[in-house]
């Protein structure tokens, strides 16, 4: 409420009041109005000096923009300038008029509240310049920061990130090439540099490959971070060269290969502890009582070639030695001293393929060593073997159970140098790459024949070994481990989708007679450098062509109905043979395949009975088909008595494994058949056909591709076929044996 208003109510009040306070009343009115008067003036004052400082700004000339001149003088007589000449003449004529312009012309200050309005409205915008500014510089900083980034990124795409380090060398801004050269140009010095290692107050020095250190390149490759278009920016590469990445090499280390040598060089044997074993005196098996000794730390050992090997560091490394106690006691072998002979004395055939060698223990007493093995079990459900030291199975209630007996198993030394002596040179093969081309005439060109080597896996071998002695087992597989050919193929092939070897088909004919193994080189010879389209069904005997003596044939025991004959090609089925386990391995389709009406031996030497495929024009054929996603190239050819086919191709993924062969329904031939010959002498004879037992046999084949399998069957049923015999009239001399087929 105003004081004007107050001043009104207390006038109001003022009637009712006693007439002794009108003095005091009159009084205190006139300060009252004494002091508005004052509030009025300064009030007056100020409201008079606001409207001289509006007035001031509103008197202040308005900017006369300036009209641009015309660029060129033409421009002058325009529309515009006439307009304004007229005016003038007007002007001059009329000098009324031209006053009432002038009064016109003159600005009309607009309202206070509206003057107001545009001076905040100046004043804002003048606030507001500077931050837009601001901010306007910061985007241009940012978007150039932006483009710099994406130029920087694409430009080193694909190359190491900065401060990228490994072994101490620094590999920014790198390809994986450039970073596998360097790699390689600093690991391959630092594997046959030499470590001084201290053990037991010796010093001896091994280099990092005789200590166990393998360098993975390829692992420490992927360890690395590369710079990516599109995900890497600026902020990314700063911190990278503010916080260099220090990668360890990516490394292996094979610690028993480090024991061995090791123990080697410092002639370690003599203060190793030694478990009890056996050993003949005078032919008497007696038992070696233990001994104790040292031990290498084999964890402290670890450690250190690890991070030798991580910075590719000639550190010295120091080998602590721990005292050992030997488990196995010549108290504990006597005690079971009978039973280990029996286990001992079992022999134990060794077989691959065809091959087969057997062993007894107890004539190699050298490959002999005890130690003890834990087993874990449940029950007599379940049983698992473990590795525990002592007091770490701590007590098991029923039924669970930690055993602990004593195991037999092989010395890997003798062994070994009895593997390489009698198994190795038969099984063991190293691979044999193959270059394919074609010539000028369009002809294929092998040069090489693409054949995968073989290794005998002893460490697998030795283990299989223990476990069948043990647990009284007959017989142990070789493991062999396919080390595969390279192949290399011209463009023009590779472009038809021959790359690589897809299978292999493979059989024996030890024993075959000369004009046999003559018709199998012919043969094989006709399917050398054939191409087999996708999708086409190839057949064995449209290929094979005519067999007589103008295609190069000679006369063989051929398997007909009315018996076993001479004929031109005998021993043509060796080669269908062959070419049919290819097409098995390859997992390709078969189409017609027919085994033998009988079993004959030469099919058996390699891979066993069941994987034969008999051939005659016109009766039996061998067809399968190319389902794979290119052309397939055969390559054919024999080695000794061995015959070869390779399927070179694309690898589609798929696997085949074998199963077999399952044996059984053995039936025995009648009699022999005497047949009388008029054209023999008088009582000789001659066996042309030999007895044949008869049974059926069962291969299962599994295809795997594209994380299915499929479960084929192949089922050979072979008749059983009594012996054949010539005789003359009159039979009296014994059989004389022909040749099997």
């Amino acid at each position: 409420m105003s004081k004007k208003k107050k001043k009104q109510k207390y006038k109001k009040k003022k009637v009712a009041k006693p007439e002794l306070l009108k003095p005091i009343l009159s009084e205190t009115e006139k300060i009252e109005k004494e002091l508005l008067a004052k509030v009025n003036k300064k009030k007056n004052k100020k409201d008079k000096k606001k409207k001289e400082k509006v007035d001031k700004k509103n008197k202040k000339p308005e900017k006369i923009k300036k009209e641009k001149k015309p660029l060129f003088k033409f421009l002058k007589n325009t529309e515009k300038s006439k307009e304004v000449k007229k005016s003038k003449k007007e002007d001059a004529k009329n000098p009324d008029i031209k006053a009432e312009k002038t009064v016109a012309s003159e600005p009309i200050k607009p309202p206070f509240k509206q003057r107001l309005k545009e001076n905040i409205k100046k004043k804002f915008a003048k606030d507001l310049r500077k931050p837009i500014i601001v901010i306007f510089t910061l985007a241009g900083i940012l978007f150039i920061l932006f483009l710099a980034s994406v130029l920087t990124t694409f430009e080193l795409s694909n190359k190491s990130m900065p401060g990228t380090r490994i072994g101490g060398m620094d590999l920014s801004f790198m390809t994986i090439d450039e970073i596998q050269n360097k790699l390689m140009e600093k690991g391959q010095p630092f594997l046959e540099n030499k470590i001084k290692v201290t053990m037991d107050g010796q010093t001896q020095e091994l280099s990092p490959r005789e200590l166990g250190i393998g360098l993975d390149t390829r692992g420490t490759i992927s360890d690395v971070e590369f710079i990516s278009f599109g995900k890497t920016n600026v902020i990314d590469l700063i911190s990278g060269l503010i916080k260099p990445d220090n990668i360890e090499y990516a490394v292996s280390i094979d610690i028993g290969t480090a024991v061995k040598n090791i123990e080697a060089k410092f002639n370690f044997a003599e203060k190793k502890s030694a478990n009890a074993y056996l050993a003949f005196e005078e032919d008497v098996l007696k038992v070696v009582p233990e001994k104790s000794g040292k031990t290498i730390d084999l964890r402290t050992l670890y450690l250190s070639l690890k991070k030798n090997a991580g910075l590719l560091s000639l550190a010295p490394i120091t080998v602590d030695l721990l005292d050992d106690t030997p488990l196995v006691t010549q108290a504990k072998l006597e005690e079971q001293l009978d039973s280990i002979k029996e286990l001992l004395k079992n022999k134990i055939f060794l077989s691959y393929e065809n091959y087969s060698y057997s062993v007894k223990l107890i004539d190699h007493i050298d490959w002999v060593k005890f130690d003890y093995r834990d087993t874990f079990k449940i029950g007599d459900k379940f049983s698992m073997p473990i590795e525990l030291h002592d007091g770490e199975a701590g007590s098991l209630k029923e039924p669970f159970a930690v055993e602990r007996k004593l195991w037999i198993s092989v010395a890997e030394g003798p062994f070994v140098a009895w593997v390489d002596e009698e198994i190795s040179g038969e099984l063991e093969s190293e691979p044999q790459d193959v270059e394919i081309s074609k010539d000028e005439n369009g002809e294929i060109v092998f040069n090489g024949r693409g054949e995968n080597g073989k290794k005998i896996m002893k460490p697998l071998l030795i283990a299989a070994l223990a476990e069948a002695i043990n647990n009284q087992i007959e017989e142990v597989t070789i493991p062999v481990q396919e080390k595969f050919a390279n192949v290399k193929t011209s463009e023009e092939l590779q472009e038809m989708g021959i790359k690589t070897l897809i299978a292999t088909g493979k059989s024996a004919f030890a024993g075959s007679p000369t004009n046999r193994i003559h018709n199998i080189n012919v043969g094989i010879s006709k399917y050398n450098g054939v191409i087999i389209e996708p999708g086409e069904t190839f057949s064995f005997n449209d290929q094979l062509g005519p067999v007589d003596a103008s295609t190069g044939y000679r006369t063989e025991l051929v398997i007909k109905a009315e018996g076993t004959i001479p004929e031109y090609g005998g021993g043509l089925c060796q080669v269908s043979s062959t070419m049919y386990r290819a097409a098995i391995f390859a997992g390709l389709p078969i189409v017609e395949r027919a085994p033998h009406s009988y079993a004959v031996s030469y099919y058996a030497q390699i891979l066993g009975y069941g994987m034969d495929s008999t051939i005659y024009p016109g009766v039996h054929d061998l067809r399968f088909t190319n389902d794979t996603p290119g052309h397939i190239l055969v390559q054919s050819y024999t080695d000794g008595t061995q015959a070869f086919y390779k399927f070179y191709g694309t690898d589609d993924g798929r696997r085949v494994k074998l199963e077999g062969p399952y044996n059984y329904g053995y039936h025995s031939a009648s009699g022999p058949i005497l047949v009388e010959t008029p054209g023999m002498a008088p009582g000789t004879r001659r066996q042309v056909e030999n007895a044949h037992t008869g049974f059926n046999s069962t291969w299962y084949r599994y295809i795997t591709k594209n994380g299915e399998t499929i479960k084929e069957t192949i089922e050979s049923a072979y008749r059983a076929m009594p012996a054949k015999i010539l005789v003359g009239p009159a039979a009296a001399a014994p059989a004389e044996e022909a040749p099997a087929q």
